[in-house]
């Protein structure tokens, strides 16, 4: 059994949490951050089992290219390549099991947890597609702030197990929080400088 962190009314409002800031950006940007739900649950679940992490990244980054060849290859799109897209994100978690299997060591991710993780890794890479190549750096950016936030939100909460991520804070771990922050930062002063002619001529256009 995996050791429960948060009691359900907390996830549901990490859940919740997250999908403000996700209809925010969505409705200030127009940006899809990663997915609803995916980014807060990951952050959960990293609490959990810090492998969970190192099994979704990866499986964003191959369900992405996977989900773009079929696009060009096959012309699908909408409801029916995203049902394609979390089809093939079983296959990765099938890869990943096949990778264990391989290398004769026991994975750190099973049962639910793998499920989940590469179902949400899916979700991410059909929402990476959506995103145009030019607004793709600022969506990966303002979701990894998402995950930050809530991970260290929710660890400021409770404590996570042996394994979980950031179960033995350090000095060190306040370096990637920064750096992921910072460049969030940066990120939101530029959308927000393009955003501000985009205003004046709506304003000018509905006068």
């Amino acid at each position: 059994m995996v050791p429960t962190i948060l009691s359900d009314l907390g996830v549901l409002a990490v859940v919740f949490t997250g999908a403000l800031a996700v209809e925010a950006a969505r409705a200030r940007y127009g940006l899809r951050l990663g997915g609803v739900v995916a980014v807060p649950l990951i952050a959960v679940l990293s609490l959990t089992n810090a492998w969970v992490l190192p099994v979704y990244l990866p499986g964003v980054v191959v369900l992405f290219v996977a989900t773009t060849l079929l696009h060009r290859l096959t012309v699908l799109y909408g409801r029916v390549l995203l049902a394609m897209t979390l089809t093939m994100s079983m296959g990765y978690a099938l890869v990943v099991i096949a990778l264990g299997l391989v290398l004769g060591a026991e994975l750190p991710v099973t049962d639910f947890q793998l499920y989940f993780t590469a179902l949400f890794a899916g979700a991410g890479a059909y929402t990476l597609h959506l995103t145009s190549p030019a607004d793709r750096p600022a969506m990966v950016t303002l979701s990894g702030a998402l995950f930050v936030i809530i991970l260290v939100g929710c660890r400021t909460l409770v404590t996570p197990p042996a394994r979980g991520l950031y179960a033995d804070l350090t000095p060190l771990h306040i370096l990637p929080v920064a750096v992921v922050l910072t460049a969030a930062g940066l990120t939101l002063t530029r959308l927000e400088r393009r955003e501000r002619p985009l205003e004046t001529h709506r304003r000018e256009v509905g006068q």
